[in-house]
């Protein structure tokens, strides 16, 4: 009985760890989403409410330079596109994230999870 227990003791972490590793990655990815999102806002703000340009976007220039979104325009790609990929902030201009048409100010931001899930949030 101590053996059986003893081996689930040790069987344990070794089975969780995958998931747990899921749900950070999990985290991360969303919290490049919503800090995506922050810098969109901001750059809206101080640019009389227009979006950033495509270009602007893919290069990375628009993101405000603290750490965190340092790390994000290391970690990530990004696209101004209708598809959803991992490793991939996609930048939905004009749309929301359920697909419908938005005003020229509307935006979405997108990304698939470690499930394949999309996490998306709109503006």
């Amino acid at each position: 009985m101590i053996i059986i227990l003893a081996f689930f003791a040790l069987l344990f972490p070794v089975l969780a760890t995958p998931s747990l590793s899921r749900k950070q990655g999990d985290t991360t990815h969303k919290n490049a989403v919503s800090a995506t999102v922050s810098a969109i806002a901001v750059y809206q703000s101080n640019n009389r409410g227009k979006l950033p340009a495509k270009e602007q976007i893919e290069d990375k220039s628009f993101l405000p330079s603290d750490e965190f979104e340092q790390e994000i325009k290391q970690k990530y790609k990004f696209l101004v596109t209708e598809k959803d990929e991992k490793g991939v902030i996609a930048v939905h201009l004009a749309k929301k994230c359920n697909g419908e048409e938005g005003s020229s100010r509307t935006f979405s931001v997108s990304t698939k999870l470690e499930d394949n899930n999309r996490h998306c949030v709109d503006s």
